[in-house]
């Protein structure tokens, strides 16, 4: 954000500058940027806060918040500035999840998003510029439709090869604090910033009415959980890949991964095989787990002559984003998959449920970059009673 001087002109912020340095020069380690902490960022980040979301245990909104909002920033500064500044702890709460289960949100107050997002505007500044064409959650510039076009084309190229899909368990909620600080010391040797994101990141939740430090995970609910989820998948998964699949596979892989939803495209079933065996143990040495009922590995079939009607009939259906893409169905139709949207059902419970589902997976991938809006830190799913049928649509079982 460039800011006005009293002259007119524009001058260059230190976050600016730390993110053209961290562009053109990206073995850069960065030191002293807690400094990038400053009033500029912080009305930046009050401005930018949505003063609709759910009040944190100290009931302040952003507009009482705002009613004394240059001593409110100044007293902020300073405790952050002298090492005084202590998070509140968050309310947590349960969200349902379409298969059952419930996720936890941790509800923060309102002058502790203004620090997770100042926080997270610092690191966005520092890894954007190292993160890989194959991210596309949670960034700026490219979203959930572009993953699945890049999907799309992968899929082209590779017409005989397999698809692993695979999700994380309990993804946010597991990430070691401490394997996830020596990823962020390898770019950032302010240890005084490195601090205060430990203090984010371990920010307390009530439990049965106490407060007890959160030490294990990412808050989910934090303005600042989806850039630090995105740089530690970053090391353990993306880059891995990335230097994996030139070295140690026989033909050519491609993968495309939002947040812990990840799709590997090959060009050989056998190297497939062989990176789905490693997998778990890459996976391991970070404190992260497979979560077993959604590991897909799956043959694409290809079209042409050599086949049978009802194999060149029966497409290779893989899922991302909650949707469905069929590659390779049918000798006289293209190869590029289809999305498609659910019928009318009868359930009306089924209906809302999976409505709710599709409407969650659009406004996260709309609001990623607002502040305050990535409360639920993952991917919207739809049903897993959604099964795709021969007929290319979406019909509804009782499993």
């Amino acid at each position: 954000m460039a800011v006005q001087t009293e002259y007119g002109k524009q001058k260059t912020t230190i976050l600016e500058s730390i993110g053209r340095r961290a562009k053109f020069r990206k073995d850069t380690v960065f030191n002293n940027i807690t400094y990038a902490v400053d009033m500029d960022l912080l009305s930046e980040c009050y401005q930018e806060l949505d003063g609709k979301k759910a009040l944190g245990i100290d009931g302040v909104t952003k507009e009482v918040y705002g009613k004394k909002l240059e001593d409110n920033l100044q007293d902020l500064l300073a405790r952050i500035r002298r090492r005084a500044y202590k998070p509140q702890a968050s309310k947590l709460v349960e969200i349902p999840k379409e298969d059952g289960s419930t996720r936890p949100l941790a509800i923060s107050c309102f002058e502790d998003k203004i620090v997770q997002l100042a926080v997270s505007k610092i690191l966005t500044a520092i890894f954007e510029p190292q993160f890989l064409p194959c991210s596309y959650g949670y960034r700026e510039g490219v979203n959930g439709h572009e993953a699945l076009r890049a999907l799309m084309k992968y899929s082209n190229q590779f017409p005989s090869g397999a698809t692993l899909e695979i999700d994380l368990r309990k993804y946010f909620n597991t990430i070691p604090h401490e394997k996830l600080q020596g990823i962020l010391a390898e770019k950032i040797s302010d240890k005084r910033f490195l601090k205060l994101v430990e203090k984010v990141i371990r920010a307390p939740v009530m439990v049965n009415g106490k407060a007890e430090l959160n030490r294990l995970g990412v808050p989910q609910g934090s303005v600042a959980s989806p850039i630090l989820s995105n740089i530690y998948l970053h090391h353990v998964v993306d880059n891995w890949f990335s230097e994996v699949s030139k070295s140690h596979l026989k033909g050519k892989a491609e993968m495309v991964r939002f947040a812990d939803d990840m799709v590997f495209v090959f060009q050989m079933s056998e190297d497939a095989e062989r990176f789905y065996n490693v997998l778990p143990k890459r996976l391991g040495k970070y404190g992260l787990k497979l979560h077993e009922e959604k590991i897909e590995l799956t043959k694409i079939r290809p079209q042409g002559s050599g086949r049978s009607r009802e194999e060149r009939r029966t497409p290779t259906d893989i899922q991302i984003l909650g949707i469905s893409m069929l590659l390779g169905e049918g000798s006289t139709r293209s190869m590029a998959p289809e999305i498609q949207e659910p019928i009318r059902s009868n359930d009306e419970q089924t209906q809302k449920s999976a409505k709710i589902s599709q409407e969650k997976s659009k406004s996260r991938n709309r609001s990623h970059h607002k502040a305050g809006q990535n409360d639920c830190g993952g991917m919207g799913k739809l049903p897993r009673h959604l099964r795709q049928s021969k007929a290319s649509k979406f019909v509804y079982s009782n499993e």
